[in-house]
């Protein structure tokens, strides 16, 4: 199963480069996976989103923390020369209290690097959903503009 979903990746990372954002989300039941696996076997990057970020925000004063979460984000992608990551447990993006709009961020960085984002929550004919409505961390994602690699 893993060979399989390596051999689709590759084909979408050969298509993404035509897309203005680079990014690739496997949705459904791809979320069982070992990503960190997955990326070595693809030769990629691979960051752990929740734990490197949450590591760099940790050295912010809670009170600027908002205002800088976007630019501290895009400090994740520095000192190296890849272009290709797998962002895994991108959950503390949808933090209320960051005041992000993942799918925005996810979007810029995407213009530089290709990104491929493991998606846990929902997905329908049109957007990727994370939390229910009414959520503090709800967010919904339309899907046109990116690949989505569903099983």
């Amino acid at each position: 199963m893993i060979k399989v979903l390596v051999e689709q990746l590759e084909e979408n990372l050969e298509e993404v480069k035509q897309y203005r954002e680079q990014l690739i989300f496997l949705a459904g039941n791809y979320v069982k996976y070992d990503f960190q696996a997955l990326s070595r076997d693809l030769n990629i990057n691979y960051i752990n989103v929740d734990l490197e970020f949450s590591r760099m925000l940790l050295e912010i004063s809670q009170k600027v923390r908002a205002r800088k979460a976007p630019s501290i984000f895009k400090d994740l992608f520095l000192d190296t020369n890849d272009s290709i990551f797998l962002l895994d447990h991108i959950e503390i993006l949808f933090e209320a209290s960051l005041q992000l709009d993942p799918g925005k961020l996810l979007e810029d960085i995407s213009r530089e690097y290709i990104l491929i984002v493991p998606w846990y929550g929902n997905e329908t004919d049109s957007y990727l959903i994370h939390a229910e409505l009414g959520h503090p961390e709800y967010f919904k994602y339309l899907k046109s503009e990116v690949i989505v690699n569903s099983c």
